[in-house]
């Protein structure tokens, strides 16, 4: 006697893949012919890895149209496998009830197991149908940088002193060829080695921003939480990267800096067009102003601070990302952790927590460390053993530490926590049409190479008068200028295992 198929496990092997239950229950043609669509599926699966998973990610993300039609068409798939699965069952129920009667309570089970089965299809599709929708509403909320940065108004920089130029490195004489004389024999020359370039070129870029040849990010920390008022961007560093060889500098801006100069829309709001307050306190002014200020309530602040970092740097800013306190510990934790290979210990005995809770005592020491999200921010953010000076190189070690150890992919486990944590704690102002052409450009970034300049006494000084303003500007203008700086050595003695590259 042939035993009958078993409706549940007909529905469970089209679950594992479309087809599979209707060969089982004596219909491979049909099997075959409902197997088509997902072979396709496949097909253009093998395409995109082969293209790579995060250019195809990064593609996504610049069109949100084409991330929208592919939530579409993963919920018109679901509902085709649903189908498949059903048909599976029934032509595998007609099959057993052919052969044999079944029993009211078997017949229930499996119902129940039909359901529980589809049930699992949909948690398949549907976490990242969710997922795909919660990108499209983050990628929604990052604002085109024309929203937030004015016109530069600065002037060409003058005739580049002799004192600001970047050091060159001496050019080697050849000596002219000899002629040998008749009968003598001349060893062949010895080839010159032709050093590699210290990074590779970078990818070609056709957007409106790279016209000046950089990109320009300014990068933002904000004080901000509970038991703080307002906003304050302790903060501020920017990221320029030459795009004829990915070299990359990063340009810290000291918080205390004072008189700096503020673009032509908001010049008229202090005397001179210079601000006269620290400069992390321009954001809370500029909300407070808005006759004097642009931008509507959720742009003033970014746009002012980011127009006075664009005249003080004398380039045209890219795009601006900042992110509060709660949102840099979150961002760390997602990576599992931070790296650093700190130079000298730090102590503190009265660091404030972020969430305004109070004070605890830190330690860390000297040698590699992995640091949690909120230890990695005590030790960018202390001040109390130093001064803001050392705090800025401190924050840029900590990014430089960032871009070492990144790799987006890494991340999908944690994607929703870092969903949450874009909506509430992540200010984007980027151009979406172009966000795949930034993302390759830091990709090629050597972090073992990155310039690190802050701006601080006493080639800096403040309050700023225009010799210091045009020093500043010359040094962002010409940092690539010079040789490739030697990778970033490591401390010497460094106690521990070696951090990971």
């Amino acid at each position: 006697m042939t035993s009958s198929p078993s409706p549940v496990v007909a529905a469970l092997l089209s679950l594992l893949f479309p087809g599979l239950g209707q060969i089982y229950a004596g219909q491979p043609r049909r099997g075959l012919f409902l197997a088509l669509p997902v072979l396709a599926l496949l097909v253009l699966v093998l395409l995109a890895v082969i293209a790579g998973p995060a250019e195809v990610l990064v593609g996504l993300i610049e069109n949100t149209v084409a991330l929208l039609a592919l939530l579409l068409v993963l919920v018109l798939f679901f509902l085709y496998h649903a189908a498949t699965i059903v048909d599976a069952y029934r032509t595998a129920d007609r099959g057993s009830r052919a052969t044999r009667p079944v029993a009211a309570s078997t017949r229930r089970a499996s119902t129940g197991a039909l359901v529980a089965l589809l049930g699992v299809a949909t948690l398949i599709y549907g976490v990242p149908a969710y997922l795909g929708l919660r990108t499209a509403f983050v990628i929604d909320n990052v604002r085109p940088p024309g929203s937030v940065f004015p016109s530069p108004s600065f002037l060409p920089l003058p005739t580049l002193e002799p004192s600001d130029a970047p050091p060159q490195t001496p050019a080697v004489t050849q000596p002219p060829p000899q002629t040998p004389a008749p009968g003598t024999t001349v060893p062949p020359a010895t080839p010159t080695a032709t050093p590699p370039p210290a990074t590779a070129g970078c990818p070609r870029v056709d957007a409106g921003w790279a016209g000046d040849g950089r990109l320009n990010l300014l990068l933002l920390g904000a004080d901000q939480g509970p038991g703080r008022f307002s906003l304050r961007t302790d903060t501020m560093i920017l990221l320029s990267v030459d795009l004829q060889t990915c070299r990359a500098a990063l340009f810290g801006f000291p918080r205390n800096l004072t008189m700096v100069p503020l673009p032509g829309e908001s010049a008229a709001a202090y005397p001179g067009g210079r601000f006269p307050e620290f400069l992390f306190g321009l954001w809370r002014r500029a909300m407070e102003q808005p006759q004097n200020f642009p931008g509507d309530d959720d742009t003033r602040g970014w746009r002012a601070i980011g127009g006075a970092i664009q005249e003080l740097a004398g380039v045209p800013i890219d795009g601006m990302v900042g992110v509060n306190l709660n949102g840099f510990v979150d961002i760390v934790d997602a990576l599992g952790g931070l790296w650093i290979d700190v130079p000298r210990r730090l102590r503190d005995d009265r660091y404030p927590l972020e969430d305004g809770s109070g004070s605890i005592e830190i330690d860390i020491r000297r040698g590699c460390q992995k640091l949690d999200g909120q230890m990695a921010l005590a030790y960018a953010r202390s001040r109390h053993q130093d001064d803001d000076y050392g705090r800025m190189r401190r924050q840029q070690l900590v990014l430089t530490a960032f871009r070492r150890q990144f790799e987006p992919m890494a991340l999908l486990p944690r994607v929703n926590d870092l969903f949450n944590l874009a909506e509430s704690n992540l200010w984007m102002f980027l151009d979406q049409n172009t966000l795949g052409d930034m993302a390759r450009v830091a990709a090629r970034v050597d972090a073992d190479q990155i310039e690190q300049i802050t701006f601080a006494p006493p080639r800096f000084t403040s309050p700023l008068d225009d010799s210091t303003i045009t020093r500043i500007r010359r040094t962002v203008a010409n940092v690539f200028d010079g040789p490739a700086p030697e990778p970033t050595p490591r401390p010497s003695g460094s106690p521990g295992p070696s951090c990971p590259p």
